[in-house]
């Protein structure tokens, strides 16, 4: 039977089986200091979202139980639900096996599997498995691989205990496969009684298993980078083995996982009232502290690790310039940032010792503006704020943070809301355009691209805002180049799905450029070395980096590509082909690569600021990829760059064709992908900001002008009713906006457009409010049969008669007694 293959899922509707390769980790308690050594172990994750367990296994072949030969008994396992895949197929260079080996040990040479090889990127084929590697090491238990004949299991359990027993005395004897480490840390037991299949497999088969049931004791949240020293990792709190930590591959990747975790913790979620908090927050930098000494900080909220800093040496100036974001924080009390100094390790044991701490009250902080200030960096230690004449110096630290708390109300409060702004959000920003500010903009942007990105609808909406801009400004070579709602909505996008990309296309050069000592500063009133040395220098790395971005469009995301098709296709329409190529470059180069080159940081492409060099070098190369974005050349003020003009007309072709390979849909559609889908955006979230940021904005217009965007002010009006009544029902919506064409609907295909109709007239208005939440993209499955039971928390005695192996628990029988006296 082999590995069971995966129909392509492009969405995950509740409930789904979601699995894939994560690396693993755990922590007695959580995390009070950075850990560089924690034991990550590459395992199997597999969520059951109806069973709301977590399970991770030390294979794939043994996360499907194969225990009977009968398929219609295994199949019902598995085909009630759709199966989500969510990593790119990797599988592990090692796997762990808690218990003696049952099969001969190969000698330590033999082992040809190289330590150092990538976890995340490994592929494996049909031939050769993790499980079947791990039979040839001699650590793998006696489990049974898929499709495996009964005749060679016998033969092969025979085999496996004669060499066993003729092999070895002592069966705790360590393999290489497991070190004591891992043996302590797994121990014995530390597996829930789980009812489902799974319980059936061998102990050491399943390395552990959560249970999500305990609503309030178990919780899911994103784990910045420096804390554990990986990208994208999540954690899950409350288990009964203390903390664990999963890195995944991508950030689309950590968010899906933590959108089915959640969704299985709390499947109504979106239909109650509930709170989302986040903090953002800026350490700059510390004055009076002890020079010549090297510092960093770590960030708690109440006494939980969140964040820290690189470590800085103090010299005329301590500064960090580090930004720093949590999104779905818990409620907290206060922000304490401890700041430490690295010391010899010849002096003390101790690397690090305290030097003061910042608290900061967090009401004093919550508003939707920053607050910025130099705070205190207190010690219990009062010779620590001495200076060398004896006076008393307080150190102090410069914070710049912001904490949010959105009240978020149920998304069938906000049916109207959604309807009008996907229908009427071309009017919107042109009437609210001229009286909103630069940061009202920007949060509006950020909130309509997150919503329509949402409902399938970003590239109409982008589309629609930028032909606005344009018209506005009429100057093509200004596009872009202000703080309009349409470059603050580029620029969302741009983040929201071009982050991997980035990513995958700058850190080789631009980390080349950081860790090298060239110097590239070719100005000749700051060069200090040879002029002709450092000319060829920044050539170099100018044709390193170009190179790099002219190679990814063959990975360029589709989404990105999709939205720059359109560009393309509607400046046709208008009869400016012309621009087509400005507003690309503008909206890739402009506002997304030469930012990421000057700022790597801010795009997560490193982990710190860049020394003053390396920051000139970048600016050097970000300058010289944005004049050739823009096929101009260097002249007047920059003559000093005239030597690479011959460079830029040599590449504008190849600039033009890259340009127009970004923005070109392929001949053959390309699959779509699950990492793609956009249904884990909180739209509840985005509605709820933009209640509160129109609500504020619409006051600004002139009256006359207020009504322009009605009946806009008679929704918002509902929604405040609804959040000060905390009576839901009473304002229910009643999809008044949803029968009326509007003028956004000319980017819509006219046979979705009478589809849409003709399902409105088909269906009862309450199945339309309950479908408002999904995108338009999304695949919903069919639905589930009310005699299961498992969706209302009921266990019928058909649903566990069909799935025995789900509930293999000896107190079903009393139940099932129970309920068919009933």
């Amino acid at each position: 039977m082999g590995r069971r293959s995966f129909n392509r899922v492009c969405a995950i509707s509740y409930p789904s089986r979601v699995e894939g390769w994560l690396d693993v980790c755990e922590s007695e308690g959580e995390l009070t200091r950075k850990h560089k050594t924690l034991p990550w172990s590459p395992l199997y994750c597999v969520l059951q979202q109806d069973e709301q367990s977590f399970t991770a296994y030390c294979s794939e072949e043994i996360s499907i139980f194969p225990a009977t030969p009968k398929k219609e008994l295994t199949d019902v396992l598995f085909n009630e639900y759709p199966r989500v895949r969510l990593d790119r197929v990797r599988r592990p260079a090692k796997s762990l096996w808690d218990g003696p080996p049952t099969l001969p040990e190969e000698p330590e040479d033999s082992d040809t599997c190289p330590m150092d090889i990538a976890l995340n990127t490994t592929l494996y084929s049909e031939l050769d498995t993790s499980y079947e590697k791990a039979c040839r090491r001699g650590s793998a238990p006696a489990t049974p691989i898929l499709g495996q004949k009964q005749q060679q299991q016998e033969n092969s359990t025979t085999s496996r205990l004669t060499n066993f027993f003729s092999k070895r005395s002592n069966p705790l004897k360590r393999t290489k496969s497991v070190t004591k480490l891992e043996r302590t840390k797994r121990g014995s037991g530390g597996l829930r009684g789980s009812r489902s299949h799974e319980s059936l497999l061998s102990s050491h088969a399943v390395m552990s298993s959560i249970d999500l049931s305990c609503t309030g004791a178990v919780g899911v949240a994103p784990v910045h980078q420096s804390v554990l020293g990986r990208r994208h990792c999540f954690q899950v709190r409350g288990g009964p083995r203390g903390e664990r930590y999963y890195a995944c591959g991508s950030r689309q990747e950590r968010d899906l996982w933590i959108y089915s975790l959640r969704k299985s913790i709390s499947p109504n979620a979106e239909h109650t009232r509930h709170t989302d908090n986040s903090l953002k927050m800026w350490i700059y930098e510390a004055k009076n502290l002890q020079p010549k000494k090297k510092y960093f900080c770590e960030l708690h909220l109440d006494k939980a690790l969140y964040g820290r800093t690189s470590v800085k040496l103090q010299t005329d100036l301590l500064f960090w310039g580090e930004y720093f974001d949590f999104p779905d924080v818990p409620d907290i009390n206060v922000i304490t940032v401890n700041v430490f100094r690295e010391v010899e390790k010849k002096k003390k044991r101790d690397k690090h010792m305290f030097v003061g701490s910042v608290k900061i009250p967090i009401h004093e902080v919550t508003s939707r503006i920053f607050s910025e200030d130099w705070y205190p960096i207190l010690s219990e230690k009062a010779s620590d704020s001495l200076n060398r004449n004896g006076k008393e110096v307080i150190p102090t630290l410069r914070i710049k943070c912001r904490f949010q708390s959105t009240d978020i109300l149920p998304i069938n409060v906000y049916a109207d809301f959604l309807e009008y702004l996907k229908n009427n959000y071309k009017r919107v920003c042109e009437t609210l355009e001229p009286v909103i500010g630069v940061k009202a903009k920007e949060d509006i942007g950020q909130a309509l691209v997150l919503l329509m990105h949402a409902q399938g609808l970003a590239g109409a909406f982008l589309t629609d805002v930028v032909a606005l801009d344009l018209l506005r400004v009429g100057d093509q070579r200004l596009t872009f180049r202000g703080n309009s709602l349409a470059t603050k909505s580029m620029e969302a996008f741009l983040k929201l799905t071009g982050e991997q990309y980035l990513q995958d296309t700058l850190s080789a050069p631009i980390n080349e450029i950081i860790q090298s000592d060239r110097d590239c500063e070719v100005d000749p009133t700051k060069a200090s070395g040879s002029l002709q040395r450092q000319q060829a220098s920044l050539r170099a790395a100018v044709r390193s980096a170009w190179q790099c971005i002219y190679e990814s469009h063959k990975h360029f995301p589709q989404q990105l590509r999709t939205c720059f098709a359109t560009f393309r296709e509607r400046l046709q329409q208008l009869g400016r082909q012309d621009m087509a190529d400005n507003l690309i470059s503008a909206s890739i180069f402009l506002r997304f690569l030469c930012p990421a080159i000057l700022s790597p940081s801010l795009f997560n492409i490193t982990n710190e600021l860049p020394s003053a060099r390396a920051t000139r070098n970048l600016t050097l190369v970000a300058k010289t990829l944005q004049t050739l974005a823009n096929f101009t050349r260097f002249q007047g003020k920059e003559s000093f760059m005239e030597f690479l003009n011959d460079f830029l007309e040599q590449e504008a072709p190849r600039m033009k064709e890259f340009l127009q390979q970004i923005s070109t849909r392929p001949e053959h559609a390309a699959p779509e992908s699950i990492l793609d889908w956009a249904g884990y955006i909180d739209q509840g979230k985005q509605l709820s900001i933009l209640h509160i940021l129109l609500s504020e904005s619409i006051t600004k217009l002139p009256e006359a002008r207020q009504h322009e965007l009605d009946p806009l002010q008679h929704i918002l009006d509902e929604i405040r009713k609804a959040k000060e009544s905390n009576n839901f029902m009473q304002h229910m919506p009643h999809m008044s906006t949803s029968h009326t064409p509007t003028e956004n609907q000319e980017n819509r295909n006219p046979d979705d457009a009478a589809m849409q109709v003709q399902q409105q007239q088909q269906h009862q208005p309450i199945q339309h409010q309950a479908q408002l939440a999904q995108p338009q993209h999304a695949i919903v499955t069919k639905p589930i049969s009310a005699e299961r039971g498992i969706m209302r928390g009921v266990l019928t005695p058909s649903s566990l008669e069909k799935n025995i192996f789900r509930y293999n628990d000896p107190t079903v029988n009393a139940l099932l007694q129970q309920q068919q006296q009933q």
